[in-house]
């Protein structure tokens, strides 16, 4: 145990009204758990595997918390993508990421993709092999990280998932860091917008017009559904909902809790965002889902593992998951 988990379980029972306060919301837990029962939700993030602590799997979960099943894919993710209606899934097989740069098999330019884990669908690019991926809703473009060579040369396209042509070559787009430094590869619901991120800044790409629309070095962004709007964590810590049209700011707050450390996905409706937030004293990391009209949220876990920020949580429909 940690010094910091052994410091939070000292003062658990002194602070035990600060580290329960974002359970005192039941209105806003009510309404996400009756929009996840309507829509048929689980959330899903990446988790280190139990049985073999070196891989993080995917692991789903209810609004409250509880275990959800397993994903059920063919084959192991390297990556991991969730479509933002969360009826579609694409993936990068982990057996597939193996060349010079990723020793241990052999490589293979593919992603593959599903909107029905008993119909999985192929699509082949050039290049050496997947870095990471990104689907739009009905499966249609897929945003993907290819190294195209064995230096370890990446170039960021995105493919019709019908045709496996090159809709959009967006290399020349990201300057502010390296393709290998992306932490976060995000497509809007219709496939125009694409948000592209290192751990310290970001940009927002239309890809008609194949223009910026927002250069930013914050963290953690999060694009909605339509596109529109953006979250993401500022420096200081706040939580800050932008709309991309007019640039208008507007900063989350919340009574039950201090500071955002990372947020994950809105959820297929625009109306919850999922986040990782520190209470005000500071001990304690939960998983929330904020209704990003009202700012209130409901807690649906403590992220206990050191350095889980609730970044990697997105929703996902169940018939992904076994029972």
């Amino acid at each position: 145990m940690t010094r910091r988990r052994i410091t939070q379980f000292l003062v658990a029972g002194a602070c035990g009204s600060s580290a329960c306060a974002s359970k005192g919301q039941p209105e806003t837990l009510a309404k996400v758990r009756g929009m996840a029962e309507r829509e048929s939700l689980a959330i899903i993030g990446w988790w280190r595997s139990a049985d073999d602590g070196r891989y993080l799997v995917p692991t789903a979960f209810t609004v409250t918390g509880a275990s959800a099943g397993r994903l059920l894919l063919p084959d192991r993710p390297y990556w991991l993508s969730v479509a933002a209606n969360a009826c579609s899934v694409a993936w990068v097989p982990f057996s597939t990421v193996s060349s010079p740069l990723f020793p241990g098999g052999a490589a293979e330019p593919l992603v593959r993709f599903a909107e029905d884990r008993r119909a999985v669908r192929t699509v082949r690019f050039t290049g050496v092999c997947a870095n990471q991926v990104a689907i739009s809703s009905k499966a249609e473009h897929i945003a993907v990280i290819a190294v195209i060579d064995n230096a370890g040369s990446r170039r960021l396209i995105v493919l019709n998932a019908a045709s496996a042509e090159v809709e959009y070559d967006l290399t020349d787009l990201i300057t502010r860091f390296t393709l290998s430094a992306v932490y976060r590869l995000q497509i809007s619901a219709n496939g125009d917008r694409l948000a592209v991120a290192s751990r310290e800044s970001f940009v927002v790409i239309d890809l008609p017009s194949r223009k910026l629309v927002l250069d930013g070095v914050d963290r953690f962004p999060s694009l909605s559904p339509r596109g529109d709007t953006l979250a993401f964590v500022h420096k200081s810590g706040s939580l800050v909902v932008t709309a991309l049209a007019t640039g208008t700011k507007r900063i989350l707050m919340n009574r039950w809790w201090a500071t955002a450390v990372g947020i994950g996905a809105w959820s297929p409706d625009g109306k919850f965002l999922l986040a990782g937030v520190r209470d005000p004293i500071g001990l304690f990391t939960s998983l929330v889902a904020i209704d990003a009209e009202t700012d209130e949220s409901a807690e649906i876990m403590r992220l206990e593992v050191e350095g889980d920020h609730g970044e990697a949580c997105t929703w996902i429909k169940r018939h992904f998951l076994s029972a």
